[in-house]
């Protein structure tokens, strides 16, 4: 198992509510069925470790939810209103150019 792809400790602590939100098992039942200790859920749960893509997959599949429901805010929202799909790219200036 590749461990490589982390995410960090802040986004964790949004992973872990997400988590304890979702689980309507206990925490030992959601940890055996992601194939982890109850140490390590504890942990990620309350961002005191880092999580890795595979933990991710597995906990989702613990909580029969999709492993989006459980990052898809980690991605952080343009600053000026737009969204991906409305915001433009400015030409470059005749100054970049050249």
């Amino acid at each position: 198992m590749n461990h490589a792809a982390t995410i960090d400790a802040d986004d964790t602590r949004t992973i872990g509510r997400r988590i304890r939100k979702a689980r309507d098992k206990s925490l030992r039942v959601v940890a055996g069925l992601a194939g982890m200790s109850r140490t390590t859920l504890n942990r990620i749960e309350h961002g005191q470790r880092d999580v890795t893509l595979c933990e991710i997959v597995a906990l989702a599949n613990a909580l029969e939810i999709t492993p989006a429901k459980l990052i898809i805010l980690l991605i952080p929202t343009p600053t000026n209103g737009h969204t991906d799909a409305a915001t433009k790219v400015a030409p470059p200036s005749s100054r970049e150019v050249g």
